[in-house]
């Protein structure tokens, strides 16, 4: 899968068919991962970034940017055409994801806030302060209960999924956090960061494992939808494959050039990584 400049960001929806590639282009395409078949997704003749599949693999949210530069949360249906703004002012808003029922989007910002907004009529429903840097990932539990979001401050903090309430700040890495996800099961977090390793922690912010042996920043982090598995990526150009209950290294896949994202498909069975290579290639594995 090629995108015309460097690939910021891959994921797969649910059904595994297709994946989408983010690429800093103003065309967003889903890929079929059986055919290679490329299909445009939006047509909005704008930069667009940071798509992402609701649970249900029908709509998709993104930002759109506008001339001034700023960003608009924007979503679209899976067949295609228009798309409807929910943000009434452009912000510096970035990274929106659905939360599992996809009623509700949070977003990240420069501003070192996350902000929760209703899906349907765009009202922003919280705002989530307290980092001292920019938040760079937000995601929603598999429940929708929870929200864990990271900063370039050195803390993920985890939240209330519906009042915006903080729950619990997790501390332990040395450096700005990249990367924040949840297991499967809603009851750990894995975190990447810029000190060089991924954390793996349990809910009351206690490290269960660190997830070491790149040789640069780490800017992503999964786990399986089994929760088998454990995925890092690092600048080094490295993908490494952790076990997801021991923490054993299993595997390591090279790439490249810097791993900017990577994910595992729904069954596990591939990993799809986008990197800042030159080509502009999404792997999958």
């Amino acid at each position: 899968v090629q995108a015309r400049r460097d690939a910021f960001g891959t994921d797969f929806r649910r059904d595994g068919d297709p994946s989408y590639i983010r690429p800093a282009t103003a065309r967003l395409v889903s890929i079929n991962t059986a055919t290679g078949a490329a299909q445009p997704v939006v047509g909005e003749q704008r930069v667009i970034r940071s798509p992402s599949w609701s649970r249900d693999g029908k709509s998709l949210v993104f930002v759109r940017w506008t001339d001034a530069g700023l960003g608009e949360i924007h979503i679209a249906g899976r067949g295609g055409g228009s798309s409807r703004k929910i943000t009434a002012s452009p912000g510096h808003y970035a990274e929106p994801r659905f939360s599992p029922d996809g009623r509700r989007v949070v977003t990240v910002s420069q501003d070192q806030t996350a902000r929760l907004w209703d899906a349907d009529t765009g009202a922003l429903r919280a705002v989530l302060s307290g980092h001292g840097h920019t938040v760079g990932r937000a995601a929603f539990s598999p429940d929708g209960r929870r929200i864990v979001t990271a900063s370039f401050d050195g803390a993920a903090r985890l939240w209330d999924g519906h009042s915006g309430a903080l729950l619990t700040t997790l501390l332990g890495h040395s450096e700005g956090i990249y990367e924040a996800a949840f297991s499967p099961d809603g009851g750990r977090v894995v975190t990447a960061s810029l000190d060089g390793t991924g954390r793996v922690w349990d809910l009351q912010g206690r490290v269960l494992a660190v997830l070491g042996g790149h040789g640069d920043l780490v800017r992503a982090a999964a786990f399986s939808a089994d929760g088998r598995r454990v995925l890092t990526g690092g600048g080094d150009g490295a993908v490494r494959l952790w076990d997801g209950g021991s923490y054993a290294l299993l595997q390591t896949l090279r790439q490249k050039g810097p791993v900017s994202a990577a994910a595992f498909s729904p069954d596990g069975q591939q990993v799809a990584v986008a990197t800042l290579a030159d080509d502009g290639v999404v792997r999958l594995w």
